[in-house]
Protein backbone atom coordinates (compact mmCIF):
# COMPACT_ATOMS: atom_id res chain seq x y z
CA UNK A 1 0.00 0.00 0.00
CA UNK A 2 0.73 3.02 -1.07
CA UNK A 3 -0.20 5.47 2.30
CA UNK A 4 0.19 8.81 0.53
CA UNK A 5 1.49 10.21 -3.63
CA UNK A 6 0.53 13.27 -4.92
CA UNK A 7 0.81 16.25 -3.39
CA UNK A 8 0.75 18.73 -6.51
CA UNK A 9 -0.77 21.93 -5.82
CA UNK A 10 -2.90 24.93 -7.47
CA UNK A 11 -3.55 28.46 -5.86
CA UNK A 12 -6.75 29.43 -6.94
CA UNK A 13 -7.50 33.13 -7.09
CA UNK A 14 -10.76 33.41 -4.57
CA UNK A 15 -10.36 30.19 -3.35
CA UNK A 16 -7.18 30.73 -0.94
CA UNK A 17 -6.88 30.82 2.65
CA UNK A 18 -5.36 33.60 4.49
CA UNK A 19 -1.50 33.23 4.08
CA UNK A 20 1.22 32.10 1.66
CA UNK A 21 -0.10 28.55 -0.52
CA UNK A 22 2.48 25.68 -0.35
CA UNK A 23 2.48 22.14 -2.05
CA UNK A 24 5.17 19.80 -2.61
CA UNK A 25 4.76 20.50 -6.17
CA UNK A 26 3.01 23.60 -7.53
CA UNK A 27 1.44 24.45 -10.80
CA UNK A 28 0.66 27.03 -13.23
CA UNK A 29 -2.84 26.42 -14.44
CA UNK A 30 -5.69 23.46 -14.22
CA UNK A 31 -4.05 22.32 -16.94
CA UNK A 32 -0.78 21.56 -16.02
CA UNK A 33 -1.98 20.30 -12.67
CA UNK A 34 -4.16 17.39 -14.77
CA UNK A 35 -0.93 17.01 -16.78
CA UNK A 36 1.19 16.24 -13.84
CA UNK A 37 -2.07 14.02 -12.50
CA UNK A 38 -1.69 11.75 -15.48
CA UNK A 39 2.40 11.52 -14.84
CA UNK A 40 1.95 10.64 -11.30
CA UNK A 41 -0.51 8.03 -12.18
CA UNK A 42 0.76 6.70 -14.74
CA UNK A 43 4.05 5.79 -12.38
CA UNK A 44 1.17 4.59 -9.88
CA UNK A 45 -0.05 1.75 -12.77
CA UNK A 46 3.85 0.60 -13.41
CA UNK A 47 3.84 0.02 -9.58
CA UNK A 48 0.76 -1.60 -9.80
CA UNK A 49 1.57 -3.94 -12.75
CA UNK A 50 5.08 -4.59 -11.42
CA UNK A 51 4.93 -4.25 -7.68
CA UNK A 52 1.44 -5.15 -6.93
CA UNK A 53 0.30 -2.07 -5.11
CA UNK A 54 -3.07 -2.88 -4.26
CA UNK A 55 -4.03 0.44 -2.50
CA UNK A 56 -2.98 3.95 -2.67
CA UNK A 57 -4.09 7.10 -1.30
CA UNK A 58 -3.65 10.40 -2.87
CA UNK A 59 -2.79 13.66 -0.89
CA UNK A 60 -5.46 14.97 -0.52
CA UNK A 61 -8.94 15.71 -1.58
CA UNK A 62 -9.31 18.86 -0.34
CA UNK A 63 -6.81 21.78 0.08
CA UNK A 64 -6.09 22.33 4.14
CA UNK A 65 -5.74 25.98 4.93
CA UNK A 66 -2.86 27.09 3.42
CA UNK A 67 -1.99 23.46 1.50
CA UNK A 68 -3.48 23.19 -1.57
CA UNK A 69 -2.60 20.48 -3.14
CA UNK A 70 -5.91 18.66 -2.73
CA UNK A 71 -8.11 18.57 -5.66
CA UNK A 72 -11.00 20.51 -4.40
CA UNK A 73 -10.32 24.17 -3.01
CA UNK A 74 -10.15 24.70 0.68
CA UNK A 75 -13.88 26.09 0.47
CA UNK A 76 -14.82 22.21 -1.63
CA UNK A 77 -16.30 25.21 -4.49
CA UNK A 78 -14.05 24.30 -6.71
CA UNK A 79 -12.71 21.26 -8.18
CA UNK A 80 -9.72 22.09 -9.57
CA UNK A 81 -9.08 19.33 -12.50
CA UNK A 82 -11.76 18.39 -15.10
CA UNK A 83 -13.87 15.50 -13.49
CA UNK A 84 -14.09 13.57 -16.43
CA UNK A 85 -10.22 13.66 -16.51
CA UNK A 86 -9.59 12.55 -13.12
CA UNK A 87 -12.41 9.75 -13.62
CA UNK A 88 -9.96 8.38 -16.12
CA UNK A 89 -7.01 8.41 -14.60
CA UNK A 90 -8.14 6.77 -12.01
CA UNK A 91 -10.00 4.13 -13.88
CA UNK A 92 -6.77 3.13 -15.44
CA UNK A 93 -4.82 2.58 -12.40
CA UNK A 94 -7.97 0.41 -11.05
CA UNK A 95 -7.59 -1.51 -14.58
CA UNK A 96 -4.02 -2.35 -14.11
CA UNK A 97 -4.88 -3.89 -11.20
CA UNK A 98 -7.09 -6.08 -12.20
CA UNK A 99 -5.20 -7.89 -15.29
Amino acid sequence: MDGEYGGLGLAVRGHLWPGEPQAYEMAESPEQLLRRYDEVHDELRDVVRDNGLSASIYTQITDVENEVNGLFSYDRRVLKPDRAALREHNRRVIEEGTS
